[in-house]
């Protein structure tokens, strides 16, 4: 182990009993079946539990606007520290910057554009 902090940071929660049914359903029966799905069901539900994080971030009229919502899942952050990191790489949107730039990144890979949902 590494000792070093993790923030997992997401729009929307992900829906658990979803990825539980794709990883164990027989459904379609002509899909294969998911190897080494146990596992990787262990490693997402070790990874912690989601939480709502409500980051009030200022506007360009430097008024606070209304809360922004987001899940997170952290390991090594107080809640307050996940605040503070959220907040203060939020820079553009309401997402912070490191997540918005990568999905620029694999937009342009994948795609040759973002659809610009960061």
């Amino acid at each position: 182990m590494l000792g070093v902090p993790v923030l997992v940071v997401m729009r929307r929660p992900p829906d658990m009993a979803a990825i539980e049914r794709a990883l164990f359903s027989p459904e379609p029966p002509a899909r294969p079946r998911v190897r080494g799905a146990e596992r990787k069901w262990r490693l997402i539900r070790a990874a912690g539990d989601i939480e709502r994080l409500d980051v009030s971030l200022p506007r360009a009229s430097g008024l606070r606007g209304r809360g922004q919502r987001l899940w997170v899942q952290r390991c090594g952050l107080s809640p307050e520290a996940a605040m503070k990191l959220v907040a203060s790489t939020t820079l553009h949107g309401n997402v912070p910057e490191p997540l918005r730039l990568a999905h620029l990144v694999a937009g342009g890979i994948v795609a040759g554009r973002s659809r610009g949902r960061a």
